[in-house]
């Protein structure tokens, strides 16, 4: 049963997530897993994973929905990364070890932005340059560019992989509906992974693009967005919405009309490419 209700939420998953699984796995089985750190603001204790070189920019990798850090394990542990960056992978609020003291969960990427600015702002000045560099996938590449509008002073650049931007495309699936009714309600509730959470978040969506859709022009840092023709979970029409809308910011789309939701995997190269070249750009 658990398994069906995955499915019907996110759609059968290709084969290349379980070789990330299973190479993620491989690896902690002959490495020492980096150690959990905590941040505390308010009600909120913040879970995230460090790696690299503290002194050199900082790269922070923000999961979709259900998901946690370990979305981006293999990219903190790429050592040609960690030699040229600050890693970090962090859990989004309400999401892995990213706790609420009073049990609240907040699902609107507006509240998770204003949650996670003091921490980013602390990152970013710890910095020995000041930079940081955003990477989101799925709902992480919709929060990273609402932290690039709420946040400038503190981001340097931002790489949406696979991001909902236009509301258009962002309303609610029948399988988002079902899940609130019983008894899919009730499963939703006890399925591992935080389903519950995950179509609150998705059934609020269109409404937080909405409010998102006056913001775009505003972004004025580099952007690249890359985004797979064979996306079944985010409509690859996004890509062309974020060049209708960030007029001001140094962008670049990269199109891979043959990738699917999870070219993250199957792709790593391309966007760790694309990390180096935010990296280079913020210190020109």
């Amino acid at each position: 049963m658990v398994g069906l209700f995955l499915s019907l939420l996110l759609g059968c998953a290709p084969s290349i997530l379980k070789k990330e699984y299973d190479d993620v796995n491989e690896y902690y089985e002959t490495h020492d897993k980096p150690e959990y750190q905590f941040s505390r603001y308010g009600t909120l204790n913040l879970r995230y994973l460090e790696s690299g070189d503290p002194s050199k920019p900082a790269v922070v990798f923000i999961h979709g929905t259900p998901g946690t850090w370990t979305a981006f394990a293999s990219y903190i542990n790429s050592p040609e990364l960690q030699q040229e960056a600050h890693l970090i992978a962090v859990d989004r609020p309400g999401w892995g070890g990213s706790s609420f003291s009073d049990d609240q969960f907040e699902p609107g990427v507006a509240a998770q932005s204003q949650l996670m600015k003091e921490w980013l702002c602390e990152i970013s000045a710890s910095s020995d340059s000041g930079q940081l560099i955003l990477v989101g996938h799925s709902l992480g590449g919709t929060l990273a560019p609402r932290l690039a509008m709420d946040h400038p002073d503190c981001i340097s650049g931002v790489l949406i992989l696979a991001g909902p931007m236009d509301p258009a495309l962002a309303s609610p699936r029948w399988y988002n509906y079902l899940a609130l009714v019983p008894p899919f309600g009730w499963l939703a509730d006890r399925v591992e992974g935080g389903m519950r959470k995950s179509n609150r978040e998705m059934m609020l969506l269109k409404f937080e693009l909405e409010k998102m859709r006056p913001l775009w022009a505003d972004i004025t840092m580099p952007v690249i967005v890359i985004q797979g023709g064979k996306d079944g979970l985010v409509d690859a029409e996004h890509a062309n919405f974020a060049e209708e809308v960030m007029t001001n910011a140094k962008l670049n789309v990269i199109r891979l009309p043959k990738a699917d939701h999870f070219f993250l995997y199957a792709n790593k190269p391309l966007v760790m490419q694309q990390i180096r070249e935010l990296l280079d750009i913020g210190t020109l």
